[in-house]
């Protein structure tokens, strides 16, 4: 036997699939936390998966993955009180770090160090001449001109909101250089559009 759970995704408009698989036949209403078959649960979900690339410009898939999944995603920006912005992402701890570290690398930072249990990267930003093609942010700095922040090190902090949420924030290493709001929100939305 097999559950299908339909999750909110990350990003806005997304979703996730989750598959737990059970041995036992029958009306057994308690499901275990964990699939009896990992490995056949796998199965199914890339089965499904194939089914889902197979038939993405169809009407039911489509329905399907708006039936109860809201549009807002489980990451926002959020301004503190105290002045600074941050991203809010709606994980567990264990994957938001994951996910986090991945983003990063997507978003050109370079991690020189990591340490887990306190929820610290520690970055250097490489701006984007070190992507093949510099992208979005072109519009932003022009072509051809180097990122302000380019070649900075900064301290990237997660703490745990609660149980299924953290805290995402960014800090330039060295206090005594500037880093404004402007400079400090564009690279927090640079790396919560590469978490997923």
């Amino acid at each position: 036997r097999f559950r299908f759970l339909m999750d909110q995704g990350v990003q806005r408009s997304t979703s996730e699939l989750h598959v737990l698989q059970m041995d036992q036949a029958g009306d057994v209403e308690s499901w275990p936390s964990k699939s009896d078959n990992p490995e056949q649960a796998d199965e199914m979900l890339r089965a499904v998966a194939q089914f889902l690339a197979n038939s993405a410009d169809s009407a039911p898939v489509s329905m399907i993955a708006e039936q109860g999944i809201s549009a807002s995603g489980k990451i926002s920006m959020q301004e503190a009180p105290a002045g600074y912005t941050y991203i809010l992402l709606a994980l567990p701890y264990d994957r938001a770090w994951a996910s986090l570290g991945r983003a990063l690398e997507k978003s050109t930072f370079e991690i020189t160090d990591h340490d887990r249990s306190g929820g610290n990267y520690y970055v250097r930003f490489l701006g984007p001449n070190a992507q093949e093609e510099a992208g979005w942010m072109d519009w932003l700095w022009g072509s051809g001109e180097d990122h302000p922040m380019a070649g900075q090190m900064f301290l990237v902090t997660m703490t745990p909101q609660d149980e299924l949420a953290v805290i995402i924030r960014l800090q330039l290493q060295d206090d005594s250089l500037s880093f404004d709001k402007r400079a400090e929100q564009d690279l927090l939305a640079l790396i919560k559009s590469n978490i997923n």
